[in-house]
C-alpha cells in the first residue's frame, strides 16, 4: 500500500500470544459478521450503482437521476457499521469508476480518486450530522425529519456535488461544456444524491407499525395496495390529469397512518422513481422539447423533493398527532376507570363507616351520606336538601353558642376551616354526638362563603370514650393526689414522734450512761434512723411517680461529699470485717453543680446493701468520669458524664433476678428478704434518681462471686465557692453560739426538746405556742433567729410569715428577721410554700444537729446575727 512503512523483523523478535500481551481473544464470531457486513456494503454499493447508471440515467455521462448509492451509504454508516465503514465505501465507489470505465482497478489515476473520495465524503459527512444534530428517531418526529432532509440529504450533498462534474469537464468527456451545463450537472447531482438519501433511508430505518396496530396478513395486504395506489395516482398525474399530482398529499397522509413510515417511502420512492424515468424518457409535464434533457431531469428532481418533503412532513405529523390521540385517549380512559375506583372506593367507605359528605353552594346544601347516618338523621336530612333550621332547632342547647361563634367567624372572613362537635336530637328522643369538619373553597367580593364542603359523622362512642377516659384520668389524679396527701399526713404524724424520740435520744447519749443504758439508747437510735430512711424513701418513690420531685442542683465539692458518704458505713463493716473503701478520680472537676441530697441518697443506698449483702471480704467505690463537650477539663461550666461504682465480695446475685431489683419492693428471692431483712425500695429508688440526674444504674453479678452496680449520672463543673479550701472541704468555721431564737412550736415535747438542743448549742431559746403569739413577742422583742413550725392552731407557720414579712416592708427599710421552717413535711413543694411565703430556710424533722448548724453559718453569712457572742 502506498505511503505505509513496514519493519523488517530482527532475530531478537519473537511471536508472542495474545494471552502474553494481555489481549483478550478474538470473538471469531463478531469477527464474520463485520466482515460480511463490509462485504454487503461493499455489494450493494456497486449494485445500486449500476443499477441507477443503467436504467436512470442519462448519456454520455450516466448522470443518474436517483442516486441510490447515497442512501445505502449513509444507512450503513448511521446504522452497525458505523463510520468505520468509510474505508470500505471508498473501496466501493472507486469499484463502480473502474468498471463503469473499464479501468485498471490498480491504475493509478488521481482524477478517479478524487471522485471516488467526494461520492464517499458526502454519506459520511451525512451520517456524522445525524449523529451530531438528528438526536431522535427522524422518521417519527416532523421537526426531526426536517433536520434529517436538509442535514443529512441535502447539505452533504450540494458540498460535494461540485467535484464530479469539475472532474469530467476536466477529463475531456463534456467537450464545450458551458458554464450553466456545469451549473446543471451540479444541481442534478445534488437533487441526484438527496433523493437517494431522502428515499432510501425512510424504506430502511422506518417503521412499518401503522395505526392502530393490524395483522401481519392486513399489514402486507395494505402495502401492496398502497404502492398500487402509488404508481396509479403516478400514471394518472404524469399522462392524463394534473389532478393526480394533488392528490400527492392525502395519499401520503393516509399511507403514513395506514401504512407506517416505511409503508410511505415505499409510495413515495415508486412515485417518484415513475416520474424520473417517465422525464427521463422524454415523457410526461416535465419533459419539454425547448430544454436540454439536463435540464428537464433536474426540474423533475427538484418537484420531486418539493412534493416529496410536504408529503412525508404532512403524513409524520397526522401520524404523531393519531399517535397524541391514542395516547390521550388512554389517558383519558386511565383516568376514567381511576375516577370509578375512587367513587366506588367512596361509595363503600360512606356505607361502612357513619360518614357523610355534603357540598354546599350558593345557600343549597347537597348532602351524601350512607344509610345508616341518613337513618339517625332522617327527621332532620331529605333527599337531595339539608334544613338548616331543622339542623339548629335539633342541636343541644348548651352546644349552640359554640356552634354559632364558629358560624360568625366564617361569615366574618376570620377563617376558611371549622370543626363543630355537637349534640343532636334524634327522633328517639336521645341526645347524640356528631362532628362536623369543612373548609371553604370560594367567597364572593364581599367576603361570604358561596362554596364549601364538609363531612359530618358520629362521634358518639368516640365521646364516651373520650369522657370515661377523662373521668379514669381525673380518677387516677384524685387517687394519686389522695396517697400524697395520704403520705404527706403519714410523714407528718411519724416525724412529729419521731422529732422528740431522736432528739431525747441524743440528750441522753450525751449524759452519763452505763453501758446498757448506753446500749439501749444506741439501739433506740438506729431503730428510729431505720424507720426515718423507709418514710423518706416512700415519700420520694411516690413524689418520683407522681412527677412532682424536682433536682436542686448546689456547686458541691465532689470527693468530700463521697467520703463523708462512706464513712457513715464504717462502722457497719468494721463490724463485719469488711475492708471499706473510696477514691474518686483526680482528673475530675474538684467542684460540680449536682443535687447533693440525692447523690448522697444514691451512694448510700448503694454502700448499704453492698455492706449487708457481703459477709467477707471488701467493697469498694469508685468514682469517675469523662466530659462531654469540649474545652479544658477543669474549666468552669464543662459538662460531665460521671460514673459510681461500687464493687463487693458479696453472695452475688443470680441473672434470672436482676432484672427483678429495680422493682419496688422486689427483692432477688424471698430467702434474701427472710435473711438480710429489708423493702426492697432503696435500689428502685436510687435508678430513678439517676434517670433524673440524666442517667441509670446497671449492674453485673454472679452467686458467689460478688457484684458490681454502676451508677451514672449528670452534673456540670464549677468554680470553687468562696471559703472553701484547695482540697474542695469547706474551711472549718466556728458556728454561732448566743443567739436569741424563737421557737413557734405548738408540740410541748417538741418544745421542750428544742430548749435542750438549742441551750446545748450555747443560744437563748424563747418559745410561742402559735403564730398569733409569735407575732406578739416579735412586736415586743428583738430576736436573731425564728424557728417556725408550719401546722399550727390560731396560725399557721405560713400565714405568720407572711404577716412579718409583710409588717418588715411596711417598718424602716434593712429590717429583715430569719425564718427557718422546721417541720414534719418533708416534700419538694413544701419547701416551695415556704420559701414563697418568705422564709429563708427549710428543715425538716427530726432535726440534725449538722444541718442546723450549716443552716446557721449560710444564715449568718447573708444576714449577719447582732448578738451573736
Amino acid at each position: 500500500m502506498p505511503g505505509a512503512v513496514f519493519a523488517e523483523p530482527t532475530s531478537q523478535t519473537t511471536t508472542q500470544s495474545p494471552a502474553r500481551n494481555g489481549l483478550p481473544p478474538p470473538n471469531w464470531r463478531n469477527v464474520a459478521v463485520g466482515v460480511g457486513l463490509h462485504l454487503l456494503l461493499f455489494a450493494g454499493v456497486i449494485a445500486s450503482a449500476f443499477i441507477a447508471m443503467r436504467l436512470i440515467s442519462l448519456p454520455p455521462t450516466n448522470v443518474t437521476v436517483v442516486w441510490l448509492p447515497a442512501g445505502i451509504a449513509v444507512v450503513a454508516l448511521r446504522g452497525r457499521i458505523g463510520l468505520g465503514g468509510v474505508p470500505t465505501l471508498f473501496l466501493a465507489h472507486w469499484a463502480v469508476i473502474a468498471l463503469a470505465n473499464n479501468y485498471d482497478f490498480l491504475g493509478w489515476r488521481p482524477l478517479s480518486l478524487i471522485m471516488a473520495a467526494a461520492n464517499t465524503a458526502g454519506p459520511a459527512l451525512g451520517a456524522w450530522i445525524w449523529n451530531r444534530w438528528v438526536k431522535q428517531e427522524p422518521f417519527e418526529e416532523p421537526f426531526d425529519f426536517l433536520r434529517f432532509v436538509f442535514g443529512v440529504a441535502f447539505l452533504p450533498s450540494l458540498l460535494t456535488a461540485w467535484v464530479i462534474p469539475t472532474v469530467i469537464v476536466s477529463t475531456g468527456h463534456l467537450p464545450g461544456a458551458t458554464l450553466v451545463d456545469v451549473v446543471q450537472r451540479i444541481s442534478s447531482i445534488t437533487f441526484s444524491s438527496s433523493l437517494g438519501v431522502f428515499l432510501v433511508a425512510p424504506i430502511a430505518l422506518g417503521r412499518w407499525e401503522p395505526l392502530p396496530p393490524a395483522p401481519l396478513s392486513l399489514r402486507w395486504s395494505t402495502n401492496l395496495a398502497n404502492l398500487g395506489l402509488a404508481l396509479a395516482i403516478a400514471i394518472l398525474g404524469f399522462h392524463l390529469s394534473l389532478v393526480g399530482l394533488y392528490l400527492a398529499i392525502p395519499y401520503a397522509l393516509a399511507a403514513s397512518v395506514i401504512c407506517g413510515v416505511r409503508g410511505l417511502g415505499l409510495g413515495l420512492f415508486v412515485f417518484i422513481l415513475y416520474g424520473l424515468l417517465e422525464t427521463s424518457f422524454g415523457e410526461g409535464m416535465f419533459a419539454s422539447p425547448q430544454q436540454t434533457p439536463l435540464t428537464n431531469l433536474v426540474e423533475m428532481a427538484a418537484a420531486a423533493l418539493c412534493l416529496g418533503v410536504p408529503a412525508h412532513f404532512a403524513g409524520l405529523t397526522l401520524r404523531r398527532l393519531r399517535r397524541q390521540q391514542n395516547e390521550l385517549e388512554q389517558i383519558v380512559a386511565d383516568r376514567t376507570q381511576d375516577l370509578r375506583a375512587s367513587e366506588e372506593s367512596y361509595r363503600l367507605a360512606t356505607d361502612l363507616g357513619s360518614v357523610g359528605v355534603y357540598r354546599w353552594e350558593n345557600g343549597t346544601v347537597h348532602p351524601a351520606m350512607n344509610q345508616e347516618l341518613r337513618k339517625q338523621l332522617r327527621h332532620i336530612v331529605r333527599p337531595g336538601r339539608l334544613h338548616w333550621p331543622r339542623v339548629w332547632r335539633h342541636l343541644h342547647p348548651e352546644d349552640r353558642p359554640h356552634a354559632r361563634e364558629i358560624l360568625r367567624d366564617i361569615l366574618r372572613n376570620r377563617s376558611d376551616v371549622f370543626c363543630v362537635d355537637a349534640r343532636m336530637r334524634l327522633r328517639t328522643g336521645e341526645w347524640k354526638w356528631f362532628q362536623t369538619r369543612g373548609r371553604v373553597l370560594q367567597r364572593d367580593a364581599r367576603n361570604r362563603p358561596v362554596r364549601l364542603v364538609g363531612t359530618v359523622g358520629d362521634i358518639d362512642q368516640e365521646r364516651s370514650r373520650v369522657l370515661a377516659l377523662t373521668a379514669a384520668r381525673d380518677q387516677a389524679n384524685a387517687r394519686t393526689q389522695a396517697k400524697d396527701a395520704f403520705l404527706a399526713n403519714i410523714s407528718h404524724e411519724i416525724r412529729t414522734p419521731m422529732h422528740a424520740m431522736l432528739g431525747f435520744t441524743r440528750v441522753l447519749e450525751g449524759t452519763e450512761l452505763s453501758p446498757k443504758q448506753a446500749e439501749c439508747v444506741q439501739a433506740i437510735s438506729s431503730s428510729g434512723g431505720l424507720l426515718l430512711e423507709l418514710v423518706n424513701d416512700l415519700l420520694d418513690l411516690s413524689r418520683i411517680e407522681a412527677g412532682v420531685i424536682a433536682l436542686d442542683p448546689q456547686v458541691t465539692a465532689l470527693e468530700p461529699l463521697v467520703r463523708e458518704s462512706v464513712q457513715l458505713f464504717e462502722e457497719a463493716a468494721t463490724t463485719k470485717q469488711l475492708r471499706l473503701r473510696s477514691s474518686v478520680d483526680p482528673d475530675l472537676p474538684s467542684y460540680l453543680e449536682l443535687d447533693r441530697t440525692r447523690l448522697r441518697q444514691v451512694i448510700s443506698n448503694l454502700v448499704s446493701n453492698a455492706v449487708k449483702f457481703t459477709v467477707h471480704g471488701s467493697v469498694e467505690v469508685r468514682v469517675s468520669g469523662k466530659p462531654l463537650t469540649s474545652g479544658p477539663r477543669r474549666a468552669a461550666g464543662q459538662s460531665w458524664l460521671l460514673r459510681l461504682e461500687v464493687l463487693d465480695t458479696g453472695i452475688g446475685i443470680d441473672p434470672r433476678h436482676i432484672s427483678r431489683l429495680f422493682h419496688p419492693f422486689a427483692q432477688a428471692d424471698a430467702t434474701i428478704s427472710r435473711r438480710f431483712g429489708g423493702t426492697g425500695l432503696g435500689l428502685a429508688l436510687s435508678r430513678r434518681l439517676c434517670e433524673l440526674m440524666g442517667g441509670t444504674i446497671t449492674v453485673s453479678s454472679l452467686p458467689g462471686t460478688g457484684s458490681a452496680f454502676s451508677a451514672s449520672f449528670r452534673a456540670t463543673s464549677a468554680a470553687a465557692p468562696a471559703g472553701s479550701s484547695a482540697d474542695g472541704s469547706a474551711v472549718e468555721q466556728a458556728p454561732p453560739r448566743g443567739l436569741r431564737i424563737l421557737v413557734v412550736e405548738d408540740d410541748r415535747l417538741n418544745r421542750r426538746l428544742a430548749e435542750m438542743l438549742l441551750q446545748k448549742l450555747g443560744h437563748h431559746p424563747h418559745f410561742a405556742f402559735n403564730g398569733l403569739l409569735a407575732l406578739e413577742k416579735l412586736e415586743e422583742e428583738g430576736f436573731d433567729l425564728v424557728l417556725m413550725d408550719l401546722k399550727m392552731p390560731e396560725l399557721d407557720g405560713i400565714e405568720t410569715t407572711q404577716r412579718i414579712r409583710a409588717a418588715e416592708k411596711a417598718g424602716p427599710p434593712g429590717r429583715h428577721v430569719p425564718i427557718i421552717a422546721l417541720t414534719a413535711n418533708a416534700g419538694q413543694d413544701e419547701r416551695k410554700r415556704c420559701l414563697d411565703a418568705g422564709m429563708d430556710e427549710y428543715l425538716t424533722k427530726p432535726l440534725d444537729l449538722s444541718a442546723f448548724t450549716q443552716t446557721l453559718l449560710a444564715i449568718r453569712d447573708r444576714f449577719g446575727f447582732s448578738s451573736q457572742s
